[in-house]
């Protein structure tokens, strides 16, 4: 009698085990799926737009989260002048920053500068990571400022790490038509 019920048990916490995977495997497949789908943004992703007298202008506006940024930041070779944030969304979760300013010590020596979009809040956790921080009202401010600042050699890159999908190609438009402006 005593095997019989340590059957059933076993029994019954397998199917729960194999229905759990089961549902892990389907959203893993869901997201995957997503990761790899053509949405569009993908043109504003780690795309070169221009360099002017030695100052390399990178376009990342479709990095929308932490990871998406931190794989940009350790892919480069050279310092950079950081742009973060963006005007059409300002209502932006401090967590992500938090999150993106754990994952970039090793990168701090490439960013020289970060140049924050809106709100100011932003810039707290990368105190002690970056050495300077500048916080402007619009990308174009930005441009403008990340190219004084810029020597020769520097990379200027536009990786807001927060948005939505919808706003990307019109934040890099904005990035783009300030970069034209110079």
């Amino acid at each position: 009698m005593k095997n019989t019920t340590f059957y059933i048990e076993n029994t019954q916490n397998k199917t729960l085990a194999s229905r759990n995977y089961a549902s892990i495997a389907n959203v893993r497949k869901r997201v995957l799926q997503q990761m790899f789908e053509y949405n569009g943004i993908q043109n504003h992703r780690m795309r070169e737009v221009a360099t002017v007298k030695g100052v390399k202008f990178i376009d990342d506006a479709a990095a929308l989260c932490a990871n998406s940024t931190w794989f940009m930041l350790e892919s480069l070779n050279q310092n950079a002048i950081w742009i973060i944030g963006c005007e059409r969304y300002y209502e932006l979760k401090s967590k992500n920053y938090e999150e993106l300013s754990t994952l970039i010590p090793s990168a701090s020596e490439k960013v020289r500068i970060l140049i924050n979009i809106g709100n100011e809040d932003r810039l707290k956790p990368f105190v002690g990571i970056v050495p300077t921080m500048i916080n402007v009202a619009n990308v174009e401010e930005a441009v403008k400022i990340a190219y004084e600042y810029a020597s020769n050699d520097d990379v200027v890159v536009f990786s807001p790490a927060c948005g939505e999908k919808e706003n990307v190609s019109i934040n890099a438009t904005n990035y783009i038509r300030a970069i034209n402006e110079l």
